[in-house]
């Protein structure tokens, strides 16, 4: 555990999830937020139930690496989410704090650098 932004940092795992439409008008089932232009990467911020994202394991709070071996760490909100719409190849990172009190460090820490305010 490092503590580089005064927030204990925990070792990140890195998953390859595979996700495509079924149907030409359905989504991929999850919901993103962040972007380049907020200062932080691309997260995500909702999962629908039955959705191939569920099945597939992307959980709210997982950071989109890449996509269609696009690197998403400048990638803009608008950007990601119009990559989105295709079938998506993504590197799932978890981040999981060995305690409770890590958790609600990194908790606090997501919290601040994603303001709802300016996130859509």
């Amino acid at each position: 555990i490092s503590f580089s932004t005064g927030y204990p940092v925990c070792p990140v795992s890195v998953r390859q999830v595979t996700l495509k439409r079924s149907k030409s008008h359905e989504g991929l089932g999850f919901s993103i937020r962040g972007g380049s232009e907020h200062g932080v990467g691309i997260y995500v911020s909702l999962v629908e139930p039955g959705s191939s994202a569920e099945r597939e394991g992307l959980r709210v709070g997982d950071q989109i690496v890449t996509v269609n071996e696009v690197v998403f760490d400048q990638v803009t909100h608008g950007e990601a989410v119009k990559v989105r719409t295709v079938s998506v190849v993504c590197r799932r990172v978890i981040m999981q704090p060995t305690s409770v009190t890590n958790r609600l460090a990194l908790l606090s820490q997501m919290a601040l650098s994603v303001h709802p305010k300016n996130c859509a």
